[in-house]
């Protein structure tokens, strides 16, 4: 827990991930829902696709989760098959 955990009794939402595209975004949404992980999802994009664009967004997307679970979120998206996901912690050679 953060200073502001232990202040307000609350959870701060911790940056854990970034994507170029919806449909990577999404992938690991849905791992990290599937372990009853929390996710918010921001994004610059404007949204004039609708929720169903899947390209290439301009700013990126990013993953935030509850500071309780950052460290059980990172863990779950590096074992992931899907190991293209681009994690914030600067990993390198990923398959």
């Amino acid at each position: 827990m953060t200073a502001a955990d232990d202040m307000s009794g609350r959870a701060e939402w911790v940056e854990i991930a970034t994507f170029s595209t919806g449909l990577e975004a999404d992938i690991a949404r849905d791992t990290l829902e599937g372990a009853d992980i929390p996710v918010l999802v921001r994004s610059n994009a404007p949204g004039i696709f609708g929720l169903a664009f899947q390209g290439v967004v301009v700013g990126g997307i990013a993953l935030h989760v509850p500071t309780p679970e950052v460290e059980r979120a990172r863990e779950l998206l590096a074992t992931s098959p899907e190991r293209h996901l681009s994690l914030d912690d600067n990993e390198q050679g990923v398959p």
